[in-house]
């Protein structure tokens, strides 16, 4: 997906204010982001997070959260870090720079 195109989901899925447009929304981030199949992103859950894995800078900011996901070829899950970077602050919803 182009950042173009991702700009045009985050404008039409915010702009109906609703918390569908926000899960589909960041659905579609972290998928994009992680290269995760549609199917692999529904069935992320809260329990999905790694917390302690997650990184912090300096500031107490996450630049880093850390997912467990079991895609279609993995044996067993695997943890992935979904990284927050100065040049993707745009996608985000909220953030802190």
């Amino acid at each position: 997906m182009t950042p173009e195109k991702m700009m045009m989901l985050r404008s039409y899925f915010m702009s109906r204010n609703t918390l569908w447009g926000l899960m589909i929304y960041t659905m579609n981030l972290i998928g994009t982001k992680l290269f995760q199949r549609a199917d692999e992103i529904i069935s992320l859950q809260y329990s999905s997070l790694e917390i302690g894995l997650s990184v912090m800078n300096n500031e107490g900011n996450i630049i880093g959260i850390a997912v467990i996901f079991q895609g279609k070829c993995d044996k067993v899950p695997v943890t992935l870090i979904l990284w927050v970077s100065a040049d993707d602050l745009i996608f985000f919803i909220v953030y802190d720079y």
